[in-house]
C-alpha cells in the first residue's frame, strides 16, 4: 500500500530521491510534446495548460478531440487547482489506497474551466496521480500533465493501463478495469 501525506507527495523522501537521474529532468518547452515510460503504459504529456501541445498529442495519437485527455498531477495542491475534490471519507479511503498509483478519477471540473484538453464533456477531468517519481518530478517542474498512452488510438498500448473510475456522490463507476479492480476499490472504502 501506498503511503502518501495530506496533500498526497509520496512519503518516499521525494529530497533524497531528487538524486542525479530526477535532477536531469528538464522542464517542458511551450509545445512540447514528450513520450515517457509511466508506472502503467507509456504515454504522450505535455503541460496541461499548453493548447498547442495539447492538439499535438491528439494529431500524433490520431485520437478523437470528442475524448478528452486525462492529466497527471503532483499532489492534491495540483489536483484542487482544476477539479472540485470530494470532502466524503470514503473518497479520502479510496484515494489513500490508490494514489499514487494506477487509478484515474474523473471529477467534477473546477469551473470555469481553464484547460483544453479535448471537446469532449467540459465539466469534468479525469486526474491521476502517478506513482513514478520521475512523473511527479515532471508534473513538479511544469504543473499538471495532459497525458494519454503513446499509442494510435484503437491499438491496444503495451502494459496494463490504468484503472478509471468516475466519482460522483460516492458513488463509484467503473469506466474502464486496468490495474485495479472493482473489488479492490470496494474493498478500500468499506
Amino acid at each position: 500500500m501506498k503511503v502518501v501525506d495530506f496533500e498526497g507527495t509520496p512519503k518516499e523522501n521525494l529530497d533524497a530521491a531528487r538524486d542525479s537521474t530526477l535532477t536531469e529532468i528538464q522542464p517542458l518547452q511551450t509545445g512540447e510534446v514528450r513520450e515517457i515510460t509511466t508506472d502503467t503504459v507509456d504515454a504522450y504529456v505535455c503541460r496541461a495548460f499548453d493548447h498547442v501541445a495539447v492538439r499535438k498529442i491528439f494529431e500524433m495519437k490520431q485520437r478523437s478531440y470528442t475524448n478528452n485527455l486525462p492529466v497527471f498531477c503532483y499532489n492534491f495542491v495540483q489536483v484542487r487547482s482544476i477539479c472540485r475534490v470530494p470532502a466524503d471519507l470514503n473518497f479520502q479511503r479510496l484515494t489513500k489506497a490508490f494514489w499514487p498509483g494506477a487509478l484515474t478519477i474523473v471529477l467534477p471540473a473546477i469551473a470555469p474551466k481553464t484547460l483544453w484538453l479535448g471537446d469532449g464533456p467540459q465539466d469534468t477531468i479525469a486526474v491521476r496521480i502517478p506513482n513514478d517519481l520521475q512523473i511527479l518530478e515532471l508534473c513538479r517542474l511544469n504543473g499538471p500533465l495532459a497525458q494519454t498512452s503513446a499509442n494510435i488510438s484503437g491499438i491496444a498500448p503495451e502494459g496494463v493501463a490504468s484503472t478509471i473510475i468516475s466519482w460522483d456522490q460516492e458513488t463509484i463507476q467503473m469506466i474502464r478495469e486496468g490495474q485495479i479492480s472493482l473489488v479492490s476499490l470496494l474493498s478500500a472504502i468499506s
